[in-house]
């Protein structure tokens, strides 16, 4: 479902909407190129990737980093969460995180087993543990 894709292959689809989420969003690249973040690519956007320690509990987690889509396409997070998770078990991670500063993922993340883990005002962090 997924393909491992160079970033600056899609970054020209990566930039613009992460420009506007992102403080830094060169900061995303620079990790990609390093080796520090993995770019993924599937028919309906980009996916960057990256395994964390999580703060508690100290174990692996997945984090999102970044994920946005590249074209008009309803549920694609009902559509990937499976095959994220799938990744997150591969690799060895207990949980698998992100944070939004969008309206309405708080609701939606917890539809789908997330928890809110941080609210800082500006950014929600939601968790979820790998089954």
């Amino acid at each position: 479902m997924f393909t491992v894709v160079d970033i600056d292959s899609v970054w020209h689809l990566v930039e613009p909407t992460a420009g506007k989420l992102l403080k830094r969003p060169r900061v995303i690249r620079n990790a990609c190129r390093k080796g520090e973040a993995v770019c993924l690519q599937c028919e309906d956007g980009v996916v960057v990737i990256t395994v964390d320690i999580e703060p508690v509990n100290h174990t692996r987690e997945l984090r999102v980093w970044w994920a946005g889509v590249t074209r008009q396409a309803s549920g694609c997070f009902e559509k990937y969460l499976p095959h994220v998770l799938k990744i997150a078990s591969d690799l060895k991670c207990s949980a698998i995180a992100f944070g939004s500063n969008r309206r309405g993922w708080t609701r939606k993340a917890m539809r789908f087993g997330f928890i809110i883990r941080s609210d800082n005002g500006a950014i929600v962090e939601f968790a979820r543990s790998i089954p």
